[in-house]
């Protein structure tokens, strides 16, 4: 009762929508099953709760599929998480040396000092404020890069993901 867009939707895809909700099928979405019925080309496109979205996409990412399969959106903005300390963030092209605190992402901290970088969702899920790290290690808490790309701690996501240390220096 409460999916938008669910009649144009039925009506757009007919006998190709399949639709789960958790209270009507008695139990929670089977991702497994649904993965093994999606043929090589077959596309997702995924709307419901974070953890669902989660499940989805560490999932199909353990299968290797791109990221261009699996199309989706949150609906909710970053959140700090318990334990998330202040850090520093270096600009190396400007030289600009600013405190990110706890409660803050480096993406609204550098708007509220004047810069002007990239970016839209907000979410970690777009790419559009892709970064490049040049120094420090990063939490990544984004949708958007791959887990090799997470793990070369070349880029990240300044809308959502924060420094795992005291300090980060960004080619910014």
């Amino acid at each position: 009762a409460l999916m938008a867009w669910l009649p144009e939707l039925q009506a757009l895809l007919g006998d190709e929508l399949r639709v789960h909700a958790d209270d009507e099928a008695g139990a929670p979405l089977d991702v497994e099953a649904l993965l093994e019925a999606c043929g090589p080309q077959d596309t997702l496109h995924v709307c419901g709760p974070k953890v669902m979205l989660d499940q989805v996409l560490a999932k199909t990412q353990a299968r290797g599929w791109p990221h261009g399969r699996v199309h989706f959106e949150l609906f909710t903005e970053a959140a700090a998480a318990t334990g998330d300390q202040p850090f520093e963030v270096v600009l190396a092209q400007s030289g600009k040396t600013f405190t990110v605190p706890a409660g803050q992402t480096l993406l609204d901290c550098l708007v509220e000092h004047g810069c002007d970088p990239l970016f839209d969702c907000k979410r970690g899920e777009c790419g559009v404020c892709s970064t490049p790290v040049i120094e420090g290690e990063v939490d990544h808490r984004d949708y958007f890069l791959s887990d090799s790309e997470k793990k070369s701690n070349k880029l990240m996501q300044i809308c959502i993901s924060r420094a795992k240390g005291a300090r980060i220096v960004l080619d910014l």
